[in-house]
């Protein structure tokens, strides 16, 4: 360096230049390789979301369709509590993947938020009605969360490619 600087300073600068730029490719992946993993973490929370739910929407179909009662409410809803709680995580494993995007200037993936299913509402008064209505908000869950679990899968696929670009302009 001090020979090109004092013999070259075109050279100089050249080099100046490309540790500049590795410099920040460097750190563009770190980010990148951050929010890949967040990703990962949070597509794993929603994968797990989805199977609960999926009991869910069978015992919640079981209960509208096939007879149903005081037993298939207390199973269906004890999914539901489960599929509430992988949800909790999911939105929040969403949350930390957001901000790592944000990271890379680039937008965050919408939480999926499951409120509650008018659980004491269905179990008191169990009729077609009360029971259509859970399936409904079941059926709602499930398309949030295939859209959720889309824009994980897209973004993780645009970051795996950015990985790849950076890894050729390192190169």
């Amino acid at each position: 360096e001090e020979w090109a600087a004092s013999h070259d300073p075109e050279l100089t600068q050249r080099l100046t230049r490309i540790a500049e730029a590795r410099a920040l490719l460097l750190a563009e992946d770190r980010e990148a390789r951050e929010a890949h993993e967040a990703g990962v973490r949070a597509r794993d929370h929603l994968l797990e979301a989805h199977r609960l739910l999926d009991g869910a929407a069978s015992w919640s179909t079981w209960d509208t369709f096939g007879g149903g009662g005081f037993f298939t409410d207390m199973m269906k809803y004890d999914k539901l509590d489960q599929v509430a709680a992988a949800l909790h995580r999911a939105d929040a494993a969403l949350g930390a993947f957001s901000r790592e995007l944000a990271d890379l200037r680039l937008a965050g993936v919408e939480a999926v938020n499951l409120d509650g299913m008018t659980q004491a509402f269905d179990v008191f008064f169990d009729n077609i009605f009360t029971d259509l209505r859970v399936r409904s908000r079941i059926q709602e869950a499930d398309r949030r969360l295939a859209r959720a679990l889309a824009d994980v899968d897209r973004m993780l696929h645009d970051l795996s490619a950015r990985g790849r670009d950076i890894a050729d302009e390192l190169a």
